[in-house]
């Protein structure tokens, strides 16, 4: 049987031996001159190999698999596996875009996480049936059986990414809940688009900077009556997917904005899923879902047997090779 030869810039275990012969290329760390010998040498690399996955692709990396395809004769499969893509505003971001529709050309395939690639489509010109859906999954999967969950009674409302907190505040300071806002320090919340003002904050809100250790941050997750994942208006990519899978896996009833994260993966069955920007119905929202605890379980329920119907990182990791190895061969 015939191998494929597979380049990952991720660390990943080979579910596939008998098809895939993996080899792991770091990337990590690299600054300055030695980043340019570096990726050089990655060029040399694909070269040598059927398919090159890359994770999380940056400029760089971009840049790297289009110079690749336009010097190199051997038709490596280059494959994106959850690119995170912005919606460009300002002059700098839009000329930066611009650049980024030339360089992904080079991109056979894009694996996404997400069904609801319009964003992608309309500001990067990525052709849709370039994209592949891959089903995520809860990243506190393997540690479920250690995390002892119990209902200390609080909304909580966390994450960095493209997160609208400000949208949350509105919606619970007419609430008398007790709250609990869990994300990084402001420097790394604004890095991921997140921004929240410390003033005007009703006394029953804690906010709560974090390190995002797992055992922490889980705990937090297993402790709360209710999660909430409010999420900026216009994001492109999957903000929020990986918190409400833990959150859901834990067996917490989630609220999530509407967007590329729910849009053909989530039901109003397995979740509460608002209008963005809209403080009025998240307030319903959080209010039903504390109130009426027949509602509250059927969502907590439901969101369950959905988080662990899809299993763990080793079904992910399979469902990519699979697919690596599909369209290779056709």
């Amino acid at each position: 049987m015939t191998k494929y030869k597979l380049l990952s810039t991720f660390h990943i275990i080979n579910y596939l031996p008998n098809k895939i012969e993996l080899e792991y290329f770091d990337l990590t760390n690299l600054r300055g001159f030695r980043l340019l010998l570096k990726l050089i040498k990655l060029l040399n690399k694909i070269n040598k190999h059927d398919i090159f996955l890359v994770s999380n692709a940056g400029s760089l990396i971009m840049l790297t698999c289009f110079f690749y395809k336009v010097i190199s004769r051997h038709r490596t499969m280059i494959v994106f596996w959850d690119t995170l893509l912005y919606r460009p505003r300002g002059m700098k971001s839009k000329i930066l875009t611009m650049i980024k529709v030339i360089l992904l050309k080079s991109v056979d395939w894009f694996y996404c996480n997400h069904r609801d690639t319009s964003g992608y489509e309309k500001y990067y010109k990525i052709p849709k049936n370039k994209f592949y859906y891959i089903p995520f999954k809860a990243n506190n999967y393997y540690m479920l059986s250690e995390i002892e969950v119990g209902d200390k009674g609080y909304v909580l409302a966390c994450g960095a990414s493209h997160r609208d907190y400000q949208t949350f505040i509105k919606a619970i300071n007419v609430l008398e809940y007790p709250t609990k806002i869990l994300l990084p320090e402001k420097e790394i919340a604004a890095y991921h688009g997140s921004e929240l003002s410390e003033e005007n904050i009703a006394e029953n809100v804690e906010i709560i900077r974090h390190n995002f250790d797992s055992h922490s941050w889980n705990k937090y997750l297993a402790n709360a009556k209710i999660v909430v994942i409010p999420i900026k208006k216009g994001a492109l990519q999957s903000a929020g997917i990986s918190v409400y899978l833990e959150a859901m896996a834990l067996g917490k009833p989630v609220v999530i904005t509407e967007g590329v994260s729910t849009k053909g993966v989530l039901t109003n069955d397995m979740a509460v899923i608002v209008p963005a920007e809209d403080s009025e119905q998240l307030t319903l929202a959080i209010k039903k879902l504390w109130e009426d605890d027949e509602y509250r379980n059927r969502i907590s329920s439901n969101g369950k047997d959905y988080a662990l119907s899809l299993g763990g990182a080793k079904r992910l990791v399979e469902d990519i090779l699979t697919a690596l190895c599909y369209h290779f061969s056709i």
